[in-house]
């Protein structure tokens, strides 16, 4: 069907104000804000296209806003400004089907109050306005056609006692199958009508914030919430259809030891007659546990004009589940005798964590014995082979940019540190770790000008928490390309195979060879097609953003293929980058996944003779230790979230100076300090911040796998267990304390207490250069 004429789509006064009646205040639900600042935010525009756009008259879209907008950066076309309230987006070569997905990212600039986007039309079609009136702290995230996940965040207008617990009842604008509420349990009032409810000793003070994901189910108009209660408190006012009188339910509560699965069963006939038809009633009652075998029973109260038949349940209490394992993991590593740490035994311990982060079929000598096969089917939508790889952090998404960051900088502290691998050991541990990720990146690059660089969608993952083996969540793939270039993510990953070809080429040529042949090609791609990586993989924006633009990685990428292949022409390609973004303004820069500049400062003084390289790396250290900030206990504070990683790749980096001649001696003192920091050097806790290793490490980090306790039992509230993991995580390092040197081993804190594959790559390096040396 041919696309509708844009000459036929033209707006007039009229209508653009009948479109500015929509409610003020409700975003269009297909719009989800990733970042905002005073004066502006960036969002990320997902939506089924409701008709057919052919190239020639291509893709309009008109908005509508609810207070003024200075202007829109629209990175697909160009963008008109009718007004301040009305704006039109064109792009124009496009073709798109009727049901294909559109995807893109904007920007909103604004002056004074925070404007929303509350009126929509594609090529004419309307797809948001007035008659959209979603209470505004739902939002989806997520749907498909009989479904949709979404997430509640709300302030809580109430105090809630233990004894009370939180009660919330939607009413909804069309029938509802079912909720999946993972919080507590689900009582269906009738197909408009549900009541939320959580455990009793849920503890709420008002000015609070509440916040969990739901999941709706339905078999015909999709229906929004457009009433809701608190408490008994009205937080979002709506009517609701007229519908047949209510149907009470009385609920069976029993007592168990293993997961209930919650069955509607078949209304039961009594010997009285019954006239009319009874509405079945679903009850979705949270998982707890049972020593006896369970009856769950739905029992249905009707009120007609024949007698009623009641039924006498028996209330019988509940037990939680237990977290704890039934005896104590014993650490593969064993300890050495090394003082004043055992860096030989926390270096094995840091492989222990990477094997813990595996995704794909395990092999059988993993040292990890509570992880499984997981992720069997990643790629599978794209028809491409995707497993294997890590889960970065204490979720399930496999993100390839950070990936190739941490593969990068193993690789380097295989390189450079092989002598301290040796004496600890650890040196087939530490290949094994790399090629995991290696092997991953060959597979994820399924053609010479394409890579695919994630799997996973964070806010579906991040709404499950349990084990990777059990996951049933869609895990789409998304790859960049010449047409949806991503620099970053092919440099970092071209860093990657680059390192890593140096590290096998003594064991197997031929496989080292084939990962520097890949690297080269990624480079190309990355210096021929220039474009941030997140825009191409919009989901990467909620966890992975690129902040500091691709320069860094192009610069990083052509001085590792440098040091690979002795090309002089990949070092004057080093230099072109390195004169084209101007590094040295940077040299406060903290060394990470998203930040390679004091990476760069240490390959071109290795690499090149020039007088500019060492001076930037020896200002770089030097500002470490003169005028960067301190916690009270002394550990180098370049950063909040990750406070410990921070310190750690600074020391990897000092330690790799010291190494290589330049202020030996002070920088391995300051290098061993701020690792003694992280191995329970600090005058406040003298704690360890190693999973596993050392006095009073932490017991709680957030990671969703050692959270959970031993299949059969449910995993379902892990995150609110007051009591360790019950799995010992091994070697991954806490994020860490604040500036001010607080930390709390709090399951529910990922900014001090999460962990991550790129925590843990250039402390595992810097414990290897710790042995050579002590």
């Amino acid at each position: 069907m041919a696309g509708v004429p844009l000459k036929t789509c033209f707006l007039g006064a009229l209508t653009l104000a009948l479109l500015h009646t929509g409610a003020a205040g409700i975003q269009c639900e297909n719009i989800d804000i990733v970042h905002e600042w005073d004066t502006g935010y960036k969002a990320d525009f997902k939506q089924i296209s409701p008709v057919d756009v052919d190239e020639d008259n291509g893709l309009t879209m008109q908005w509508t806003f609810s207070a003024p907008v200075d202007s829109i950066n629209y990175y697909e076309g160009r963008v008109i400004k009718n007004d301040d309230y009305h704006f039109t987006l064109q792009s124009h070569d496009v073709e798109v089907d009727k049901g294909d997905k559109l995807s893109f990212v904007f920007k909103i600039h604004y002056s004074q109050v925070k404007p929303v986007i509350n009126s929509e039309t594609i090529n004419c079609v309307p797809i948001c306005g007035a008659a959209v009136t979603h209470c505004e702290n739902i939002n989806i995230v997520k749907e498909w056609d009989t479904g949709y996940l979404a997430d509640f965040k709300q302030i809580c207008p109430v105090d809630v006692d233990e004894d009370d617990g939180l009660t919330i009842q939607w009413t909804f604008s069309a029938p509802v199958d079912s909720i999946d509420y993972y919080q507590g349990r689900v009582i269906k009032n009738d197909d408009y009508h549900f009541t939320l409810q959580t455990d009793d000793d849920d503890e709420e003070d008002e000015g609070e914030k509440l916040s969990f994901f739901f999941t709706i189910h339905y078999s015909h108009e999709k229906p929004i919430i457009i009433s809701e209660t608190i408490n008994g408190v009205l937080i979002c006012d709506g009517t609701a259809p007229t519908v047949q009188p209510v149907v009470t339910t009385t609920e069976a509560v029993v007592t168990t030891t293993e997961p209930v699965v919650t069955t509607t069963l078949p209304m039961v006939t009594t010997t009285e007659a019954v006239a009319t038809t009874v509405p079945e009633v679903t009850t979705t009652v949270s998982e707890v546990t049972t020593t006896v075998p369970v009856v769950t029973t739905t029992v249905h109260v009707v009120t007609t004009t024949v007698p009623v038949v009641t039924t006498t349940v028996p209330v019988i209490t509940t037990t939680e589940p237990v977290y704890t394992t039934v005896t104590p993991e014993d650490n593969p590593c064993e300890a050495t005798g090394l003082k004043p740490y055992d860096y030989s035994q926390v270096l094995c311990m840091s492989y222990l964590f990477y094997e813990a982060q595996r995704s794909g079929p395990l092999p059988s000598d993993m040292r990890i014995i509570w992880r499984g096969d997981s992720g069997l089917d990643d790629g599978s939508d794209n028809n491409v082979n995707l497993t294997g790889g890590y889960y970065i952090a204490g979720d399930h998404v496999k993100f390839g940019y950070p990936m190739a960051f941490a593969a990068t900088v193993l690789a380097w502290g295989l390189i450079d540190f092989a002598d301290g691998h040796e004496a600890a050991g650890q040196t087939e541990y530490g290949e094994a770790a790399l090629k995991w990720a290696i092997d991953y990146f060959l597979k994820a690059y399924a053609d010479q000008n394409e890579i695919y660089g994630q799997v996973g969608l964070s806010d579906l993952d991040h709404a499950y928490w349990g084990r990777p083996e059990e996951m049933t969540m869609e895990r789409p793939s998304y790859k960049i390309d010449e047409a949806h270039p991503g620099t970053e993510l092919a440099a970092e990953t071209a860093a990657a195979l680059a390192a890593a070809s140096m590290v096998f080429w003594k064991h197997n040529p031929p496989y080292a060879a084939n990962l520097l042949d890949v690297a080269m090609h990624l480079y190309h791609l990355a210096d021929l097609h220039r474009l941030d990586y997140d825009i191409s993989i919009p989901d990467a924006q909620n966890s992975y953003h690129s902040s500091n633009g691709f320069g860094d990685e192009l610069c990083w990428a052509a001085l590792w293929l440098g040091r690979a292949t002795g090309d002089p022409s990949y070092i004057s390609k080093a230099r072109d980058h390195w004169d084209e973004f101007n590094f040295v303004k940077d040299v406060n820069s903290k060394f990470s996944w998203d930040d390679k500049i004091p990476g760069i400062f240490s390959l071109f003084w290795m690499l090149d003779n020039s007088s500019e390289y060492p001076d930037a790396l020896r200002n770089y250290l030097d500002g470490l230790k003169t005028s960067a900030s301190y916690t009270p206990e002394g550990l180098v504070f370049l950063g909040d979230q990750g406070s410990n990683r921070y310190a750690a790749n600074a020391a990897f980096i000092s330690l790799f100076a010291a190494k290589n001649g330049m202020d030996t001696e002070a920088n391995q003192k300051w290098a061993r300090e701020q690792i003694g920091q992280l191995l329970g050097d600090n005058s406040r806790y003298s704690r360890s911040f190693v999973v596993g290793y050392g006095q009073n490490p932490p017991k709680r980090v957030h990671h969703r796998a050692s959270s959970c306790p031993n299949p059969p039992a449910d995993c379902s509230g892990a995150l609110d267990n007051l009591g360790p993991n019950p799995h010992v995580l091994f070697g991954a390092l806490a994020a860490g304390p604040a500036e001010n040197g607080d930390y709390t081993d709090d399951r529910k804190d990922i900014t001090h207490n999460g962990v991550s594959c790129t925590y843990n790559a250039a402390f595992t390096g810097a414990l290897a250069a710790l042995v050579e040396i002590s």
